[in-house]
């Protein structure tokens, strides 16, 4: 009898032992579950306090201007990784919340891993235009709209980035053209002289058969128009500068093809013709994207760019 005692105490201390360690294995667990999730949190606060991404944005009529710096906030240098040759994304959305806009759509970029070196207190400078076209190509109503902008880079100093953690959200507003408000104005005068006297009449019927050019969406820069293909291309229009010189620049999005020109007209009022030749090296064209051109001039008062005039060379996505 006192065998079988034994025995039974034997094996109900075996199952206490048992029960004890699995409790303390489930705890462990547990524990190194919340130190990997603390961890994980720990890394994404990091690298978040490592770099600084801002977005501005300057809204023009024909186009707005996305300007992105990314700022290494540290006293080391730090290495970024992108699986392409995109540096970012942005995405537009209309007050519905549907997406209108995506700067990739369309676009190819060499698919090659790109490494970028960002030192201490540096920052990374990029920039991009978009024209106010959705993704059927046609403008935009005026309106406001949402935008994300975010870094699409993959890797910082070899560790992986989460998802969002560089962007940035705001919204822009879409302004009417000259043509939609002069129709209105046209609706206006319409409804405020119907009945009138036939002065009026007569007046719009003149203007109408006098052979004028349309002048609605003219700015500094007008019928320009492009000639050419594969880095080489002929620009030709008509411009209107108080300076007598306007400036230009050639880019795909990415790179700066041509830096600053000069081109010189004839002073005094009134539109000038102008013509640029452009020549790019085979070697420095890109293989996907779009080239274009932007016209702009020097503000005497200001000394800053003005009348901004985008112009695209090729499209090399077709």
């Amino acid at each position: 009898m006192k065998k079988i005692l034994l025995l039974l105490f034997a094996a109900l201390l075996l199952v206490l032992v048992a029960c004890n360690n699995n409790d303390d294995e489930a705890e462990e667990e547990e524990n190194e579950e919340v130190e990997e999730e603390e961890n994980e949190e720990d890394d994404e606060t990091g690298m978040m306090d490592m770099l600084t991404f801002n977005v501005d944005t300057e809204t023009e009529e024909e186009y707005v201007t996305f300007q992105m710096n990314l700022t290494n906030d540290t006293e080391d240098e730090v290495e970024l990784t992108f699986n392409s040759a995109q540096r970012y994304e942005i995405v537009i959305s209309d007050a519905e919340g549907e997406e209108v806009y995506r700067y990739s759509d369309d676009m190819m970029f060499t698919q090659a891993i790109d490494y970028v070196d960002l030192a201490a207190g540096d920052t990374l400078e990029l920039e991009q235009q978009w024209d106010y076209r959705g993704s059927d190509g046609q403008r935009l109503e005026e309106g406001t709209y949402d935008y994300t902008v975010e870094l699409v880079a993959t890797e910082i100093n070899g560790e992986e980035i989460e998802e969002g953690i560089y962007s940035s959200e705001g919204s822009i507003d879409i302004p009417a053209t000259e043509e939609n408000n002069e129709q209105a104005d046209d609706v206006d005068e319409s409804g405020s002289t119907s009945g009138d006297s036939s002065e009026d009449n007569s007046s719009s019927d003149n203007s109408g058969s006098s052979g004028e050019e349309d002048q609605s969406g003219e700015g500094m820069f007008r019928n320009v128009e492009v000639t050419g293909s594969s880095g080489s291309y002929t620009v030709t229009g008509e411009a209107e500068v108080p300076e007598g010189a306007f400036q230009y620049t050639v880019e795909d999005g990415h790179m700066m093809l041509v830096e600053e020109e000069t081109v010189q007209i004839e002073g005094g009022p009134g539109y000038h013709s102008f013509e640029i030749e452009v020549d790019i090296p085979e070697e420095d064209l890109p293989n996907f994207g779009v080239i274009s051109m932007v016209l702009y001039w020097y503000n005497s008062e200001t000394g800053e760019q003005d009348d901004h005039y985008p112009v695209t060379l090729e499209s090399l996505n077709q």
